[in-house]
């Protein structure tokens, strides 16, 4: 049984950063989603990232500039989205580097 349908995918790479979704419905998830969400430096720096790789586990990953933390409840995919962009946004504003990212 694979992926019941593709929701969002992109990726676009951009003066040394790299903005990278991929959204999956998928009900075998306890979520209903397959998902990665991932801005960082091409270097290998992540600004933020969100996914489910470990929801079997009982968690859902939030990386913020080099942390780890994991949330015992998914927020739903909206909120995570939003966030998501927000937070890329800040640090686009905040670096300066407005126009030359993704």
């Amino acid at each position: 049984m694979g992926r019941s349908r593709r929701e969002l995918e992109y990726e676009i790479r951009r003066s040394g950063y790299v903005e990278r979704v991929s959204v999956h419905r998928e009900p075998r998830k306890r979520c209903g989603y397959d998902y990665a969400m991932h801005f960082g430096a091409t270097d290998g720096y992540t600004v933020v990232r969100y996914d489910n790789s470990h929801e079997e586990q009982g968690v859902y990953d939030e990386h913020l500039c080099g942390s780890r933390y994991v949330h015992p409840e998914f927020p739903g995919l909206s909120t995570l989205l939003d966030r998501f962009y927000w937070v890329k946004n800040v640090y686009v504003r905040w670096k300066g580097v407005e126009g030359k990212t993704p």
